[in-house]
C-alpha cells in the first residue's frame, strides 16, 4: 500500500531534510573528538585555601596548565569584581588564568579573567566543541562568555608558556588568543594597540589605562555608583608620553637598557613598535615572569614571580609602582587615595575640607552640596579655601585663565552650574568640574607636581 502525503506534510519533511543538509554544511567538525572537553563547575568541591590566592577566594584548577600558569574557576567576591555592587558575588564564579602556584609562601594571582563582569552560577560548564568554539555556559543555558570561533578552522587549544591562551588552526596560527582580550593585567609579551576600544586599554572597575595617540594614560571613570562630581568625563590622573609616531602599538616586555657605562638586561619596559622603549624597572628575579597590573585603587604596579625564592625573598615581589611612598609620584596623587574628597599629606589621609574648617577624615568625606542648574547660583553660593594643593591639572596648567582677580574667578564659577570650584595661582585660575583627593604640598613632596606648581583651591558650596 502506498501512503499518500498532503502538501503540508511534504513541505514539513522537506524543511527537516533541508535543515539536516544545511547543518551538515554549516557546522564543520575540525576539532578531533579527543581534544574536545566539557568541564562542569562544582562549587562544593572548590579548594578553600583562601590565603593561597589573590582576593582570598576559593578556587578549582582545570587540567589546562603550563607552569606557572593554569586555568581556574574561582568564586567571585567584591574585591575581584571591582566592588561592582550590581554583580552578585554569592555562588558566582569567574573563569581565569592564574599564575604562580608552586610555593606555600606565594599566591596565585589572576592574570586574565574571561567573564569578570558576567559571573556564572554553580553547575556551569566550560565547553570546547568540535566546531572550535570555547564557551562558558551557565546551568540554565545562558552563555556567560565565548570566543565566537565556530567554523573558523580551529583544531586545537593550548595554554602557552607565557600565559597566552590560544585557539590554533592547522598551520599553528592563532585564530583567537587571550592576549588580544586583556582584563586588568598585561603579561610579558602582551600589548595594546590604537583604535579598538577592546585592544587599546585595560580596565579595573572604575579605572582604566588607555593607549591614545602618543600617550598612555590612567583614567578614573565616573559611574552611577561612584561618581565623584558633576563631571561625566573620565579624569586623567597620569600620562606617560611615548616618543613615537601616531598609531604605534606598545608591548609590555623586556629590553636592554644602557645606564651610563653599564648595560642592564631584562629591564621591564613599555616597548613601542618603533623599537624604542620606556624603561620601568629592573627586577632581581627573572623579568619574563612578571605582570603589569592596574589595581583596584588606580595604581599601576609590576609584580614579578620567582620560581625558586631564596635568601628570604618571597615568591612574588612588587618591582614597580607608579605611585608610592618612596617613588616619583606620591600616593597622595591617586585620585581616590582619601575617598572622593579627602585631604592627603605625606601619603596619609589627614583631613576633610568643609565650609566650617578642616575636619578629621573618614569615608563619608565628600564635596559639599551646590545649587542646582535651575537655581540662580551667583547670589547663593560661597567658597572656602584649601591652600597649597598639588594636582595633575596644575602641571601643564594649559587651561588657565589669567592673570585674573580671585573675585572674577568666583563670579564665573558661580554662574556655571557645572563648576565645583577652581585652582588659583598668581597667574590666573583653573576651573574644575570635579575634585578628587586633594594632595597637600609640603617640604620634600616627591610628586611630579612640586611645590612651585601648587595652588590654592576654592571650593564652591551652597550657602
Amino acid at each position: 500500500m502506498i501512503k499518500s502525503y498532503t502538501s503540508s506534510s511534504f513541505l514539513h519533511s522537506l524543511a527537516i531534510l533541508l535543515m539536516i543538509c544545511s547543518s551538515s554544511v554549516i557546522v564543520r567538525a575540525d576539532v578531533s573528538p579527543a581534544k574536545t572537553f566539557s568541564y562542569e563547575l562544582d562549587g562544593n568541591s572548590f579548594r578553600r585555601g583562601f590565603d593561597e590566592t589573590e582576593y582570598k577566594v576559593s578556587h578549582h584548577a582545570l587540567p589546562i596548565q603550563n607552569y606557572p600558569f593554569s586555568i581556574y574557576f574561582y568564586e567571585a567576591n567584591p574585591e575581584s569584581t571591582g566592588v561592582n555592587q550590581s554583580i552578585p558575588v554569592t555562588n558566582s564564579y569567574i573563569l581565569a588564568i592564574g599564575m604562580g602556584h608552586a610555593h606555600p609562601d606565594g599566591i596565585t594571582r589572576w592574570v586574565w579573567e574571561a567573564n569578570l563582569n558576567r559571573p556564572v552560577g554553580n553547575k556551569s560548564k566550560l565547553i570546547f566543541n568540535r566546531s572550535g568554539n570555547l564557551a562558558l555556559v551557565d546551568s540554565n543555558g545562558r552563555i556567560g562568555w565565548q570566543t565566537r570561533t565556530s567554523n573558523k578552522g580551529v583544531v586545537d587549544i593550548k595554554l602557552l608558556p607565557n600565559g597566552n591562551l590560544v585557539l590554533l588552526d592547522r598551520d599553528g596560527g592563532f585564530v583567537w588568543q587571550s592576549f588580544y582580550h586583556p582584563s586588568n593585567t598585561l603579561l610579558v609579551g602582551q600589548g595594546l594597540g590604537p583604535g579598538s576600544s577592546i585592544t587599546n586599554k585595560i580596565v579595573n572597575g572604575k579605572y582604566s589605562m588607555v593607549l591614545k595617540d602618543k600617550t598612555l594614560g590612567l583614567f578614573l571613570n565616573p559611574t552611577p555608583e561612584t561618581s565623584l562630581s558633576l563631571s561625566s568625563k573620565p579624569f586623567n590622573y597620569l600620562n606617560v608620553t611615548l616618543m613615537s609616531v601616531l598609531g604605534s602599538n606598545i608591548t609590555f616586555n623586556t629590553s636592554k637598557y644602557f645606564y651610563g657605562a653599564g648595560l642592564f638586561y631584562n629591564v621591564l619596559s613599555i616597548v613601542l613598535s618603533t623599537n624604542s622603549f620606556y624603561p620601568l624597572t629592573h627586577p632581581k628575579y627573572n623579568s619574563t615572569l612578571s605582570m603589569l597590573r592596574l589595581g583596584s585603587n588606580g595604581n599601576l604596579n609590576i609584580y614579578t614571580y620567582s620560581e625558586l625564592p631564596s635568601n628570604g625573598y618571597e615568591a612574588w615581589e612588587e618591582t614597580y609602582a607608579a605611585f608610592s611612598r618612596e617613588g616619583r609620584n606620591s600616593e597622595c596623587l591617586l585620585p581616590a587615595k582619601c575617598g572622593s574628597f579627602g585631604l592627603c599629606g605625606d601619603n596619609q589621609c589627614v583631613g576633610c575640607p568643609t565650609p566650617k574648617g578642616l575636619m578629621g577624615w573618614d569615608n563619608n568625606c565628600k564635596l559639599p552640596r551646590i545649587p542646582s542648574c535651575n537655581a540662580s547660583t551667583a547670589s547663593n553660593v560661597g567658597y572656602y579655601i584649601v591652600d597649597g594643593v598639588v594636582d595633575i591639572r596644575l602641571i601643564a596648567y594649559s587651561d588657565v585663565e589669567g592673570p585674573v582677580l580671585i573675585a572674577e574667578c568666583m563670579k564665573k564659577c558661580s554662574n556655571d552650574c557645572k563648576c565645583v570650584g577652581f585652582f588659583h595661582r598668581t597667574n590666573g585660575c583653573l576651573f574644575a568640574s570635579q575634585f578628587n583627593t586633594l594632595a597637600k604640598a609640603y617640604d620634600g613632596f616627591k610628586g611630579d607636581a612640586p611645590i612651585a606648581s601648587a595652588a590654592d583651591v576654592y571650593i564652591k558650596y551652597a550657602k
